[in-house]
């Protein structure tokens, strides 16, 4: 009896055991099975190591660019994009595009800068080039045989410590005109790339020229503005002297008008006089008549 009732203990002791392991692997199954629908939900991107290599070399060159002067940094933006196309603000109401470019001239195809100059003709941007060179300290003059103009030997020491041979056309263009300056420093043409700083004096004269070119523009405008108006204050004059002498026929035409009013009043007082008159020479006339009769 003892021994029955010691293996029913032994018997139950091993179901219970068993029961416990039981649920310690279900419950190990479950937290691996929610570990792995986790990482499955946050599955790294195949290109994340390259975005945080690409971040992490944006953030170096903000830091390296921060221990930069502003000077050094414009040199870099200088340097990474070369000279192009670029917008001087020359004034409120004008604007001019610098543009540096290989172009064909009389000495073959060479480096050069053209501008582009709006609402001036090219007639007008030759004849401000030619008033603006005299500071050149040289004579400009046509080149033979070339539409191109010459000041040659000129002095720009901003530009270069030898003397300069510039060269430049003029071009209408649409609503403007193009200028094309080309500057012979004697053996190779200014550019950005190997001139860095002449080529910036260079462009800076440019600028001081194209505010040339707008103010003389402006000023024919202005003249011609002034020339309307006068024009206008003239014809507004002619139409004030017209009105006064309406005015003045208006005035006479009204003392003529009751002049005649009055005269009607008294031609009507003297036509009722007059055929009284009528009257009474009627009654003479008929006795008279009557006396004839007598005879």
């Amino acid at each position: 009896m003892k021994r029955l009732f010691l293996v029913f203990i032994l018997g139950f002791a091993v179901f219970t055991l068993s029961a416990q392991e039981t649920e310690q692997e279900a419950e190990e199954q479950a937290k691996e099975q929610t570990t792995q629908n986790a990482q499955q939900e946050t599955k790294i991107p195949e290109n994340y190591e390259e975005t945080t290599q690409t971040a992490t070399q944006v953030e170096e060159a903000e830091e390296s660019i921060k221990g930069l002067s502003d000077e050094k940094v414009q040199e870099l933006m200088v340097d990474a994009k070369s000279f192009g196309a670029q917008e001087l603000i020359i004034s409120k109401s004008m604007s001019v595009r610098v543009q540096e470019e290989e172009m064909a001239m009389n000495q073959g195809v060479n480096n050069g800068i053209a501008l582009t100059l709006s609402n001036a003709s090219a007639k007008k941007a030759a004849a401000v080039w030619k008033s603006y060179a005299k500071s050149f300290k040289t004579k400009t003059k046509r080149v033979k045989g070339s539409d191109e103009l010459l000041s040659d030997d000129a002095r720009l020491l901003d530009v270069s410590d030898n003397s300069v041979d510039v060269y430049a056309t003029f071009d209408d263009s649409g609503e403007g005109s193009v200028a094309t300056i080309w500057f012979d420093l004697g053996g190779t043409y200014l550019n950005s790339q190997d001139h860095r700083q002449g080529f910036g004096s260079a462009v800076k004269m440019l600028e001081e020229y194209a505010a040339e070119v707008g103010k003389s523009v402006a000023e024919d405008q202005l003249k011609a503005d002034e020339k309307t108006l006068k024009s206008l204050e003239k014809e507004l004059s002619k139409l004030e002297s017209n009105k006064s002498s309406y005015e003045k026929k208006i005035e006479d035409a009204k003392k003529m008008i009751a002049e005649m009013e009055s005269n009607i009043k008294q031609n009507d007082v003297d036509q009722a006089k007059k055929n009284e008159e009528i009257e009474k020479q009627e009654e003479i006339v008929k006795k008279s008549e009557d006396r004839v009769k007598e005879f």
